[in-house]
């Protein structure tokens, strides 16, 4: 049996769901301390914005009020946030009018490569 451990990010990537469809059994370990500060991924991912790399970022409450765990995060982003998250999303770009179309392809061979014995 295969068992993958993942702590959540805040946008999977390809290489994330090529995981879950490769495990037996598929734990998303989010009662793990928030990392607070440095590069992590659980509430940021890079993406190409623009043709350039750009860090989009989820705000989360920090300081006193923050919680400890990441399954206690808090998002604390207003509307504008929002959509400047949206607008960043490959979907939302004119280049990229078939990304959904494509990621649900992926999504689909990553599905029937799970239910392979």
């Amino acid at each position: 049996m295969l068992v993958a451990i993942h702590q959540p990010n805040f946008l999977p990537w390809l290489g994330y769901f090529d995981k879950i469809a490769r495990a037996d059994r598929f734990v998303i370990l989010d009662s793990v301390p928030l990392q607070l500060t440095g590069g992590n991924y659980t509430n940021r991912v890079k993406m190409i914005v623009s043709g350039k790399p750009a860090w989009i970022t989820m705000p989360l409450r920090r300081g006193h009020e923050a919680r400890n765990r990441i399954d206690q995060a808090e998002y604390v982003g207003d509307a504008g946030t929002r959509r400047k998250i949206v607008r960043a999303s490959p979907s939302s770009s004119k280049s990229n009018r078939d990304f959904l179309s494509r990621t649900r392809k992926r999504l689909s061979i990553c599905i029937e490569l799970s239910k392979r014995p």
